[in-house]
């Protein structure tokens, strides 16, 4: 849902979701094929391939609340990206951060935690043209 006075971004509104289920979004990057190897499992060449974001829009500010992508196999998601966000809707100029979780699933949780201690995976740059990095991860408000 969007709503707003046409010629007058300020007063732009609307939430959403987005799902994709299935299709081809992009590959998986280097900087996280190897923050896999942190993970204890080996690197996957594979293709972005689900998606779920809910975001909303205040202006020219997107706020992206929750984005998990998969790259999946059989059925089973062998990778994910769980992040948030934000973007510029004029520019899609992006700011946002993820934490990944790779391997089986039952232990993917807590091999995935220790690595939120030491990395995120920020992303910046355009929807064209996306730059991945590891980076320490942010402080909270706590300092923790």
């Amino acid at each position: 849902a969007l709503q707003g006075k046409r010629g007058e971004e300020s007063s732009r509104t609307g939430r959403g979701t987005i799902r994709v289920i299935h299709g081809r979004m992009a590959s998986v990057p280097l900087a996280l094929q190897l923050a896999q190897l942190v993970q204890l499992t080996a690197p996957i060449k594979g293709d972005l391939d689900f998606a779920d974001v809910s975001w909303f829009l205040e202006g020219d500010r997107v706020v992206f609340e929750r984005i998990v992508f998969e790259s999946t196999l059989f059925n089973n998601a062998i990778l994910q990206l769980i992040g948030e966000g934000e973007m510029k809707f004029s520019t899609t100029e992006l700011n946002t951060r993820f934490r990944s979780r790779s391997g089986i699933a039952l232990i993917r949780d807590i091999v995935g935690g220790l690595g939120d201690a030491l990395y995120e995976i920020e992303v910046t740059g355009t929807l064209r043209e996306p730059k991945a990095r590891l980076v320490p991860p942010e402080k909270d408000a706590k300092g923790t």
